[in-house]
């Protein structure tokens, strides 16, 4: 994988060798949600959506059939694995050098903490959350400030 700063699951995860820390075992209490995958296979699925950004190629981003992506360009959210897979196809390469640093991870909830190069050379920081289904991302957030991505631009 290219450009990425990507942390080993060590890092990640708590320090409770078990697949369910207590915090998603209070949440299974509260919710009577149960938790499809361990913690290391939802990181696994987000990595795979982190490398497509770091090589331009969605191919191998592991989507349910009803994924959404949710970012700043789109009025209304993307849908359907099809779509979702063409619009990170679409972004990637205006995205330059990624790294990638904190990551959280709640059950199948994620957030990365994401910085990147945009087109016109300025540095910019933001966050990516996810919902993992299985072994499936079903939602994408992006979250930065696209005024940065601008700077400089007359419109």
């Amino acid at each position: 994988m290219t450009g990425g700063n990507l942390l080993t699951s060590s890092t990640v995860n708590s320090p409770a060798d078990d697949d369910t820390n207590s915090a998603d075992k209070q949440a299974l209490k509260l919710t009577g949600d149960r938790i499809l995958t361990s913690r290391a296979e939802v990181e696994a699925v987000v990595l795979k959506f982190i490398e497509a950004l770091n090589i331009d190629d969605a191919s191998a981003v592991p989507l349910t059939e009803n994924a959404e992506y949710h970012g700043m360009f789109s009025p209304t959210p993307i849908c359907g694995e099809s779509d979702v897979r063409d619009y990170i196809d679409q972004i990637a390469p205006f995205m330059l050098n990624e790294t990638y640093g904190k990551m959280i991870i709640e059950g199948g909830s994620v957030a990365v903490m994401a910085s990147f190069d945009s087109v016109n050379g300025i540095h910019n920081e933001g966050a990516f959350f996810f919902e993992v289904e299985g072994d499936r991302i079903s939602a994408i957030r992006a979250v930065f400030d696209t005024r940065r991505m601008f700077a400089g631009k007359e419109f």
